[in-house]
């Protein structure tokens, strides 16, 4: 037989070599081979602490991939086999700049800059925030030409010629007032006003508290002041007795230019309150009393009727000695003081029908209060015209009534509640008819 060549001659000892040498050894060498290996592994993890990366390759695969039996080949495995992933060089390492150190402000937590930047607003040259301000333009938000024009505050409340609310004295506002409380109210300083609301709900004494906030809010309203106050009526002994109530409110700290602007008007109506204002200080009333029946509705005659009882001789007598017992500086004035009040009378006609079915005129007399100097002086007068009898043949007996009416809207005397002017002015808020 040929002889094989030598390479594979050398390979087959090898291998025949290695596998006598396992067989050799026999289970106990496996054993023991083993116990060796585990001994080498525990003597590596005390002195790295790093668990070693497993194998890649199993026995299994190195015994397939070499014909060599799996108990050689675990023999022959060193302990730390690592993984061919391992065996390149490490990358180099990337650069990483050093943190930068940032500075704070001594009154802040916040980093405002890197260090060595200079502040600004500290050292030499250190700038002012006001010199910022002035040197930096400002951002103006565009005019909106489409924006509505701001609201008028009056224009909640009825703009009209507002009719005159006639009282029967003057002292009437006050009227079922504590006087206590009058009195404090006459020497409180600044400048005040009466304040009368309109309808029946001031004679409810528990609604004058909803009552004073409504007339503070249309008096701030109206004057554009917050320095305003108003405070609320008392009543009187007598008063709680024949439980009355009284009608009047006070509005104070008021300048002369607002008084003037709330007493133009005279009557406020907004769909929250309507209110008449009214001087502190009484001023002598225009209604003089009223004649019921006349049987005519002509005006005209009944009004000279009055005329020519006002300026007879008795009349002028009356007259006269209120004129002596005034001052001697006082006379020549007071005498053209009186003459032209009684020169100032006027009338108006009042169409009342019955329930059952009768007209019965009534005419209002009235002259300007104004012209007399001193509110007794002007009752005195008063009281002596209303006494004066107005009667013809014609027309009949006239019957004077002081106090004729209490209208239940604006507490004028001169009309019933079905008469009242106010209702129908165009744009009205307050109180109907009904």
């Amino acid at each position: 037989m040929s002889s094989e060549p030598s390479l594979f001659k050398d390979t087959n000892t090898k291998s025949t070599k290695v596998a006598r040498r396992a067989i050799a050894s026999g289970p106990a060498a496996f054993a023991e081979t083993r116990k060796n290996k585990q001994k080498r592994t525990s003597k590596a993890d005390q002195a790295s602490p790093a668990p070693p990366t497993p194998a890649i390759y199993s026995p299994a695969m190195v015994a397939i991939a070499s014909g060599i039996p799996v108990e050689a080949v675990v023999d022959d495995i060193k302990p730390h086999f690592e993984s061919p992933a391992l065996v390149y060089p490490p990358l180099e390492p990337s650069y990483t700049p050093p943190p930068a150190q940032l500075t704070t402000r001594p009154d802040e937590d916040i980093p405002t800059g890197i260090a060595n930047t200079p502040d600004p607003y500290d050292g030499p040259g250190a700038i002012s925030i006001r010199a910022l301000l002035e040197t930096t333009p400002h951002i103006r938000k565009p005019a909106n030409h489409n924006a509505p024009p701001p609201r008028d505050p009056l224009a909640n409340y009825t703009k009209a010629t507002m009719p005159k609310v006639h009282d029967a004295l003057p002292t009437s506002p006050f009227n079922y007032m504590d006087l206590d409380l009058v009195s404090e109210w006459e020497n409180f300083p600044g400048g005040k006003l009466l304040i009368v609301p309109f309808g029946d709900i001031v004679n409810e004494a528990n609604l004058h508290g909803p009552i004073k906030s409504r007339i503070l809010y249309a008096m701030v309203e109206i004057a554009q002041s917050q320095e305003i106050g108003v405070s609320a009526p008392t009543p009187n002994a007598s008063a709680i007795k024949d439980e009355c109530h009284p009608t009047s409110f006070l509005a104070y700290n008021l300048t002369n230019a607002q008084k003037k602007v709330i007493l133009d008007r005279g009557v406020w109506s907004s769909r929250a309150i309507t209110v008449r204002a009214i001087p502190f200080f009484p001023t002598n009333p225009d209604f003089m009393f009223a004649i019921k029946g006349f049987s005519t509705l002509i005006e005209k005659h009944v009004r000279e009727l009055i005329k020519s009882v006002w300026h007879d001789n008795d009349t002028a007598i009356f007259a006269q000695s209120i004129v002596d017992s005034a001052p001697e500086g006082d006379r020549i004035t007071l005498v053209f003081a009186i003459q032209s009040f009684l020169d100032s009378m006027s009338t108006s006609c009042l169409q009342i029908i019955e329930h059952s079915g009768a007209l019965t005129p009534v005419f209002n007399v009235y002259a300007n209060g104004r012209t007399i100097p001193h509110p007794t002086m002007w009752l005195n007068i008063r009281n002596y015209l209303a006494d004066k009898t107005y009667s013809t043949q014609m027309h009949g007996h006239g019957i004077v009534s002081l106090t004729p009416y209490d209208c239940d809207l604006c507490h004028g005397v001169d009309h019933p509640k079905g008469l009242c002017p106010f209702p129908g002015i165009p744009g009205w808020n307050g109180p109907g008819r009904d």
